[in-house]
């Protein structure tokens, strides 16, 4: 069984997370992560108000755990 990767891609560089390591980014950078290797949970903390987009869009979509 391979561990459930992430791969994070912040500002142009791209790094993979494995199961049991973190990732801190900066507030405003613009990042990209995505499950590799099938289904993945990831813990996430951020802060009040936190909004997201997706490849391609400007709409601004609220996220529920940044209420």
């Amino acid at each position: 069984m391979f561990p459930r990767l992430f791969e994070a891609e912040v500002q142009g560089r791209t790094e993979q997370v494995g199961a049991g390591q973190a990732l801190v980014l900066g507030a405003g950078a613009v990042r990209r992560l995505r499950a590799v290797g099938g289904p993945a949970q990831a813990l996430v903390a951020m802060a009040v108000g936190g909004q997201a987009t997706v490849p391609g869009g400007d709409e601004k979509i609220p996220l529920p755990w940044a209420r």
